[in-house]
């Protein structure tokens, strides 16, 4: 499992646009498996959940992205697992982290910096 929070001044309602055209563009064997936007105390949270086949690691990686406010900005929470085969050894070849990568490239194009 990998994980990873960025911080934006972006709009959230926009990053949530921006980030559901652009991961599906962004390989063919993506899918969209789960998209929800929920209001919690006035404020709207977004939640997604990809879906892709990594050849090298011969298995299906799954990221799921939130995007909140927090504070005044935009933050985003990626978090990629579900590679790696066997029991006791979960050798994904860093499928995960690839996974999150091209959720990062795009929120660097818009002024998204690493968070805590």
């Amino acid at each position: 499992m990998a994980n990873r929070i960025y911080i934006g001044d972006m709009n959230e309602a926009l990053v949530y646009q921006k980030l559901k055209k652009d991961l599906l563009a962004s390989a063919i064997s993506i899918k969209l498996v789960h998209d929800e936007v929920r209001t919690m105390y006035d404020k709207k949270v977004y939640f997604l959940v990809y879906d892709q086949y990594y050849n090298r690691a011969n298995s299906r990686v799954s990221l799921s992205v939130l995007i909140s406010d927090y504070n005044g900005q935009c933050k985003v929470s990626c978090v990629g697992s579900g590679s790696g085969k066997g029991i006791f050894f979960d050798f994904s070849w860093f499928s995960e982290d690839s996974f999150i990568l091209k959720c990062e490239s795009i929120l660097f194009e818009l002024g998204f910096k690493e968070g805590q």
